[in-house]
């Protein structure tokens, strides 16, 4: 019996177990609500990757704009420079056809050919501003081609009458051979002479003065084949790769 008393006596008492229970209950409380707090964390950490992620969407369109925005400030650029140098060569004949003008005393035959000239070049000028107010279709590669049958000695003697001022104030000599019949193609004859006044004015910009270009036009087979030389520095090894870059000069 002694025996039996001392073990009941080891055991908790009432107030004892009531404790820990309360304590046990408070212990699940307390998960309960980290339980929940963890939950609210996740649920943050959710919207958190969400946001996120909208703001590197954001991020990505600011940059799609900048770099639109730099492309289009280049395009200007690029507008700005193609427009001044195709404009030169026709504004250049116009200029020298307005000061003959203002020099008497002239013939009825030399204005009425003087008219002539300024309208051309103002047909020309209108048509290459017309071209190239579209940048977009320009830097895609979408200018238009107006094809027709052209003599392409006429397109010599059109592209000659807009650098001969420029090569007559550097006192450039150019000697020019086309055939005597007619060398016909069928193209745009705005582009043509356009590439063809370019040769002629790249010669006689990079000429040193009172040099000599020549201008051949030959018909060979089905081809027709027109090529200028110059006495001009020439073209270095270096820059031939981007030859036909925009806007690609050497010194």
């Amino acid at each position: 019996v002694s025996s039996s008393v001392a073990q009941l006596s080891s055991l908790p008492s009432n107030v004892a177990l009531s404790e820990a229970t309360y304590q046990n209950k408070e212990l699940v409380d307390a998960l309960a609500a980290l339980q929940e707090k963890q939950e609210q964390l996740l649920e943050l950490s959710r919207q958190l990757g969400e946001k996120n992620d909208e703001v590197v969407i954001l991020n990505g369109r600011l940059k799609e704009k900048a770099a639109s925005l730099l492309s289009a400030d280049q395009k200007k650029d690029e507008f700005l420079s193609m427009l001044s140098h195709e404009l030169r060569g026709p504004l250049s004949a116009t200029t020298m056809a307005v000061e003959i003008l203002r020099r008497p005393p002239y013939s009825a035959e030399q204005t009425e050919r003087m008219s002539q000239l300024i309208g051309r070049q103002a047909g020309h000028m209108s048509q290459l501003v017309e071209d190239l107010l579209d940048v977009s279709r320009i830097s895609r590669g979408l200018v238009s081609i107006d094809k027709s049958p052209i003599d392409m000695r006429d397109v010599v003697a059109a592209a000659m009458e807009q650098v001969s001022p420029s090569a007559d104030a550097k006192r450039h000599e150019i000697t020019v051979s086309v055939p005597v019949s007619p060398c016909m193609l069928y193209g745009d004859r705005t582009r043509m002479v356009q590439v063809v006044s370019n040769l002629l004015g790249n010669a006689v910009r990079y000429t040193p003065a009172a040099g000599k270009i020549a201008l051949s036009l030959e018909v060979k087979g089905a081809r027709a084949v027109l090529s200028v030389s110059d006495n001009g520095i020439g073209i270095l090894p270096e820059f031939i790769s981007s030859l036909f870059d925009l806007y690609v000069q050497a010194e």
